[in-house]
């Protein structure tokens, strides 16, 4: 996710001595985040230098393509092998996969805010102490979202989009999943798998 995230927003790489580049980077980063768990940070937006724009919470790209390369990066991977918990064509994908994906981004920005970034075994952590309240801020958005304009649609047509994405990025569409009938029948008994 760091580099796509480097390339969405344009941090500049480079050593502490390079202090424009420094600058324009905790620059960049607190434009990114704004004041914490407030409404003034623009990373998860389609466009993060017009959040004002209609329809574009949680539209950044970046949420998308981390989905793809994360949980459906090929047939056997996560997101398909365990779709019960990554979504469907009904549900699409859940919201708390989006709202960790977006709190991710975020730890991803924190690692610019000295203005070089600090990442891998001896830069930021991903710790929960910090982290559990971004998750639960994006949640919470998320479920408004969701429920306080569940008549518009626009945040499960947004789920499902994210969805067929990722399955197609897969090379897996709703069709291959094979199920067995006999299963499906007969739920998940013991005797269904020869075990008496």
């Amino acid at each position: 996710m760091c580099m796509h995230l480097k390339r969405e927003f344009s941090f500049r790489a480079c050593s502490e001595d390079n202090t424009a580049a420094v600058s324009h980077n905790r620059d960049l980063a607190n434009v990114l985040v704004g004041a914490e768990l407030q409404r003034d940070h623009t990373y998860f937006y389609e466009n993060y230098r017009n959040p004002a724009a209609e329809n574009t919470v949680y539209k950044n790209k970046l949420i998308s393509l981390s989905i793809n390369e994360l949980y459906y990066k090929d047939s056997d991977s996560i997101g398909v092998t365990y779709g019960e918990f990554f979504g469907d064509q009904d549900a699409g994908i859940p919201l708390p996969v989006i709202a960790l994906v977006v709190t991710a981004m975020r730890y991803a920005i924190d690692e610019w805010q000295t203005g070089v970034r600090r990442g891998g075994r001896r830069g930021l952590k991903f710790r929960w102490k910090r982290y559990h309240l971004i998750y639960k801020f994006h949640m919470e958005q998320l479920t408004t979202w969701s429920t306080a304009y569940a008549r518009s649609g626009h945040c499960l047509a947004y789920q499902k989009a994210l969805f067929a994405s990722a399955r197609e990025h897969a090379g897996v569409t709703i069709s291959t999943v094979d199920e067995d009938p006999e299963v499906e029948e007969q739920g998940l008994d013991a005797s269904v798998f020869g075990v008496v």
